[in-house]
């Protein structure tokens, strides 16, 4: 019998974090799914890191590295199941992630993909932070064209919708493969955001899944670092409101920025107080923050969830 679902995971150099990533997917409470792990062509330890598990759950493949979008599409074409769960190999996934997931898709089954909220850590474990997201179809359907509006470690979606879909766009930076299938999906079905913490989102200089402490030398390595010093930014200043180190990663986000001019990046470092301001004003009134206020923990939405049936 088929499992219900099918966990991706795509692998580069991510000997760092693996372990802990692979141990939240199998120590999750719903136990009907597989984990399709692929290691794109890594030059660490990684695939010794895999062989370690020896859970029948676990299907592992090496490939030549072919890059993000082509390694999940080679996950895609190999899953079994009716929904695809993914996670990155520097994430981790609370216990109750996928039984409450599917206990949502079980009530409203015109939904192909949920995701969640996520607690955002640094590379050592620490939290900094819960970010939140859109919940519902209204708005998440008037949005997704713009930014954006999942956490792609946390979301569930239909296998069947992404295979006609074809999958990841491999044509587009890696960076973008994602969103791409996440606003294709919202143009064929519902989604939405589950309102708890229901992933630990990593973020590091480099992410491992990529290649983590590499020099820096690609246009897809810049890109990643202007977001990873534009996510302490807003960090440090929607949270711990030290304007010192907000003031200091978003210089660094600008210069770090491939696709950003001499002249549109002096523009950008003397607009900087009117950058704060609008940080202020549009980051706070898009991202929904008052569910900061009201948030859940995932055993007492699961318990909510099982009573309505």
């Amino acid at each position: 019998m088929n499992p219900e679902v099918s966990v991706i995971l795509s692998v580069y150099n991510a000997q760092l974090y693996l372990a802990e990533c692979i141990e939240s997917v199998l120590a999750q409470s719903y136990e009907n799914f597989e984990l399709l792990i692929v290691d794109d062509g890594s030059t660490d330890g990684s695939w010794e890191v895999i062989e370690g598990f020896s859970d029948k759950r676990i299907r592992a493949f090496q490939i030549q590295n072919s890059g993000v979008a082509k390694a999940k599409n080679y996950l895609l074409e190999r899953a079994r199941g009716r929904w695809i769960a993914v996670i990155d190999a520097d994430d981790v996934w609370h216990p109750l992630k996928l039984e409450i997931q599917l206990k949502f898709l079980e009530k409203h089954p015109e939904y192909i993909l949920v995701g969640s909220f996520a607690q955002i850590i640094d590379k050592d474990g620490n939290l900094l932070h819960i970010e939140p997201k859109m919940t519902d179809w209204q708005t998440i359907s008037k949005l997704i064209e713009q930014k954006n509006l999942f956490t792609h470690s946390s979301v569930i979606y239909s296998r069947n919708a992404a295979v006609e879909l074809g999958g990841y766009r491999t044509e587009v930076h890696q960076y973008l493969a994602d969103y791409e299938l996440m606003k294709a999906l919202c143009r064929k079905g519902k989604a939405a955001n589950i309102p708890v913490a229901l992933v630990k989102y990593r973020i590091v200089p480099y992410s491992v899944t990529t290649g983590y402490g590499q020099k820096r030398k690609t246009t897809s390595d810049k890109i990643r670092m202007a977001n990873y010093h534009y996510s302490l930014a807003r960090i440090h200043f929607l949270y711990v409101r030290d304007f010192k180190k907000f003031y200091k990663n978003l210089w660094l986000s600008i210069f770090e920025n491939p696709f950003l001019g001499k002249a549109h990046r002096l523009l950008l470092i003397r607009a900087l107080p009117m950058v704060a301001s609008i940080m202020k004003q549009k980051v706070l009134k898009k991202e929904g923050f008052e569910y900061l206020k009201q948030l859940e923990k995932p055993e007492q939405y699961l318990a909510r969830l099982s009573k309505d049936f």
